[in-house]
């Protein structure tokens, strides 16, 4: 956004927009393509030196990582050099966005290989790839690995074998796990299972899976002389009914919170039969009466229009709301009851703050005055 305001004579709401959607992309290709590819290309050179040529754990890793730093570096050289090449600066390009992990985004061989042709097509096309771009798109990459780099102190600390292990992450594709934060779980955002869903079983009872991903871990050495080898194993993801798209409301009775979670979904989403699942409406009356308005307006407005006290809330009106100070706002409008006779004890806490939504106003005036200002805000 900054770049494109600050590059553009004339920008224009559709300009704006574009930039927006194109940051949101970067941050995607960040988050599911860099991250998770840089541990998912490394492992495919860690097994083939390990399992297939026979060599020590992390020699793949240390092979893979000098080629990528390589193949970055002599895109940077081709980019801004005298003898540099724009032919083996697009080679070198491609070269360290495919090492890099974004062309293998997800785990689908088709989306690879559509990824890689589309790279192929726009990196070797006339006119779609310039010296500027190349040698800018490299810069942040090496910069955005530098930054990564950071994460090597978690196998190095993992390795030490410390009380406080989580996942002992001591090689690649633990570190991938630990990294995708796959300890925690998954939590359905687009499509998915609900709390009323249960695993699908054959005739025989049989849990019935619909995918498994493959694993790598370590083999368990029994004496001094024994190859390092990665064995494989498989994870698991069952078929669940009742799934629907946008689940918001999906815990499972296997879950610690499960009766919590219910009652939860009860007050906030209007649930009345826990084995039927839910509409759309209820998942959508969920999302905006706990997800956004109690769990994250509550909160905003704490900051900028005032709160009521510091007890824990729980959708009453007299715990943790946000306030305004202004009683005829407080009670009729927010609902929070007459506001004349306020206990001492709620009324004299440091926790009981009034802004009068001050903050609030000037920032709504602040940014009606930075879109008057168009060009010049």
């Amino acid at each position: 956004m900054v770049y494109y305001y600050k590059k553009t004579e004339n920008p224009t709401w559709k300009g704006g927009l574009f930039s927006l959607f194109l940051s949101f992309g970067l941050i995607l290709i960040l988050m599911y393509g860099i991250i998770p590819g840089f541990t998912k290309v490394g492992g495919w050179f860690e097994l083939f030196f390990v399992n297939t040529l026979g060599m020590s754990y992390n020699t793949g890793v240390a092979v893979y990582l000098i080629l990528l730093v390589a193949s970055i570096v002599w895109a940077l050289f081709e980019s801004i050099s005298d003898r540099g090449d724009i032919k083996r600066a697009r080679i070198a390009f491609l070269l360290s966005i495919g090492l890099s992990g974004i062309l293998f985004i997800g785990g689908s061989i088709w989306l690879w290989l559509v990824l890689i042709a589309t790279a192929i097509y726009f990196v070797f096309s006339k006119n779609k790839l310039n010296i500027k771009f190349l040698n800018l798109s490299m810069s942040s990459l090496l910069v955005i690995l530098i930054g990564f780099s950071a994460y090597a102190i978690i196998p190095i600390r993992s390795s030490a074998n410390t009380p406080l292990d989580l996942n002992s992450p001591e090689d690649v594709f633990s570190l991938g796990s630990y990294l995708n934060r796959e300890q925690y779980g998954q939590t359905p955002i687009i499509y998915g299972t609900t709390y009323a869903s249960q695993i699908v079983r054959d005739n025989q009872g049989r849990a019935e899976i619909s995918k498994e991903k493959k694993s790598y871990s370590r083999v368990l050495q029994t004496a001094e002389n024994q190859k390092d080898r990665y064995v494989e194993s498989k994870i698991p993801t069952y078929k669940y009914t009742n799934t629907m798209l946008f689940p918001r409301m999906h815990t499972h009775p296997s879950e610690p919170g499960y009766g919590n979670h219910i009652q939860g979904y009860e007050i906030w989403g209007g649930v009345t039969d826990r084995s039927k699942k839910p509409t759309l409406f209820d998942n959508l009356k969920f999302l905006f009466n706990y997800q956004i308005n109690f769990m994250y307006w509550r909160y905003f407005m704490w900051n900028f229009s005032g709160r009521q006290n510091d007890i824990q809330g729980d959708g009453g009106i007299t715990k943790g709301n946000w306030i305004t100070g202004i009683k005829f706002i407080d009670g009729p409008i927010l609902g929070l009851g007459p506001q004349d006779n306020i206990a001492p004890e709620v009324a004299d806490s440091k926790g009981h703050n009034k802004y009068y939504l001050l903050p609030f106003l000037l920032g709504v005036i602040g940014i009606i005055y930075q879109l008057n200002l168009k060009r010049k805000g």
